[in-house]
């Protein structure tokens, strides 16, 4: 089936920056306990998808039990340091631009993200990607509610495609009606496996292998 409009998550489906974000992520709340940092960054892990000032946010409320506004914003500023000069650098996954070369040509490609979007556009526009997609959005606005405001392109006949590497990924395309491909090679979600057994996700371990699998 081809898509008129495809959706990409950016890390670990475009880009291979999921553990820089992990590494980033610890870094940014370092001067915490030990151990706080470390479920801190677990928490990060299995919530993949959701934005950093979400993260922060549960952070500082629910796991260091002191919020204030001047700190939220210190690790926003501290992330956004250790993270957008290292994602000028990081490698594309295996495949991820052969196969948005390709489909650009029979599709409108967006990016919806997790990332903070003025810190993704100016990546995407360093790299010089941005010339591949309709647009590039990302937090602090939700992914379903990017999606949801790029469905309005479609015909009603018309169905989009999501690929993504995250339970997060998932949800928001299934929330919204969206055709769904779990990316694995690169994903810090555990266990995806066995999840995208139980929702009987088609799943590929990078975009070399997903064009492949489509072009056969």
């Amino acid at each position: 089936m081809k898509y008129p409009i495809i959706i990409f998550d950016c890390d670990g489906v475009i880009l291979d920056s999921n553990q820089l974000k992990s590494d980033a992520m610890g870094e940014a709340v370092s001067h915490y306990e030990p151990d706080l940092v470390a479920r801190f960054v677990r928490y990060h892990k299995e919530n993949g998808g959701i934005s950093r000032y979400e993260k922060f946010d549960h952070f500082l409320r629910k796991m260091a039990k002191s919020y204030s506004e001047e700190e939220y914003k210190r690790l926003l500023r501290r992330l956004s340091g250790l993270v957008k000069a290292k994602l000028l650098d990081v490698p594309m996954t295996k495949g991820a631009l052969e196969f948005i070369q390709y489909a650009q040509d029979i599709s409108d490609l967006y990016v919806v993200s997790g990332g903070d979007q003025t810190e993704l556009r100016e990546v995407f526009g360093k790299r010089d990607l941005t010339k591949y997609f309709k647009d590039i959005f990302g937090s602090p606005t939700s992914k379903v509610d990017h999606c949801k405001k790029i469905l309005k392109r479609l015909r009603s006949d018309e169905r989009a495609l999501l690929i993504g590497d995250s339970r997060l990924d998932y949800l928001a395309a299934k929330s919204c009606g969206i055709d769904f491909v779990f990316i694995s090679g690169y994903t810090d979600m555990e266990h995806w496996h066995a999840f995208c057994s139980e929702n009987s996700l088609d799943h590929f371990p990078d975009l070399h292998t997903l064009s492949a699998s489509s072009a056969s």
